[in-house]
């Protein structure tokens, strides 16, 4: 929410670098965490970079692609972060294993990301539009609401299972938590090949895309 109000004002590219900055100083600081509250408190910052990120990547995307363009860049967006997902935790796993805090070095990929989006990404300055309009934080649209608060529940359903399945494997003594990280892995490679295909589903169902 906070992202697409400031992108009133500030830059695109300058709120991605300063998410991405935060997120690697969340994401790489936790190995370092003495107490579980500076833990907390990192992964909380992981967090608040995440979700700078997230939607900056998707409206990007809209200002430098049109149409056709624009729906097969979406996929190869998508597919690269779930080819992350892919790799990431199992290694992750395998780097935890003399010692839980180097499984937090996965996150300076985000360093190499960083310096990509400071060199490859053109400068855009902030659009001039109605200073009524800029400083309001939310803007309500009917159409989009039900969509919205239906994904809204649909993510928060889905990110319990992957959230909570290495404790599960654990628990029930059914593997350990590279097993779980395999499990995860093997689940994003499906959402990796969908969105590799994203385009032309896309140009074929239309409307039909979302509840399908």
């Amino acid at each position: 929410l906070l992202t697409g109000f400031l992108s009133r004002f500030i830059p695109k590219k300058v709120l991605l670098v300063v998410g991405l900055t935060i997120y690697c100083i969340g994401g790489i600081g936790a190995g370092f965490a003495t107490s579980i509250e500076g833990f907390l408190a990192l992964r909380a910052l992981l967090g608040a970079g995440t979700g700078a990120i997230a939607p900056l990547a998707s409206d990007l995307i809209a200002d430098f692609f049109r149409e056709a363009e624009r729906a097969r860049m979406i996929g190869y967006s998508n597919s690269a972060a779930n080819i992350t997902g892919i790799f990431l935790p199992p290694l992750a796993a395998v780097m935890a294993v003399p010692d839980w805090r180097f499984a937090f070095t996965v996150y300076a990929l985000g360093l190499l990301v960083l310096v990509l989006t400071c060199i490859g990404i053109p400068f855009q300055k902030a659009p001039v539009g109605n200073s009524a309009e800029k400083f309001r934080l939310l803007t309500f649209s009917r159409a989009a609401f039900w969509p919205a608060v239906s994904m809204f529940f649909l993510v928060l359903l889905f990110y319990t299972i992957p959230l909570n399945l290495s404790v599960y494997v654990r628990d029930e003594g059914i593997g350990s938590p590279s097993t779980a990280a395999l499990v995860i892995s093997i689940s994003t490679l499906s959402s990796t090949i969908i969105n590799l295909a994203f385009a032309p589903i896309y140009y074929r169902m239309k409307d039909w895309i979302l509840p399908v």
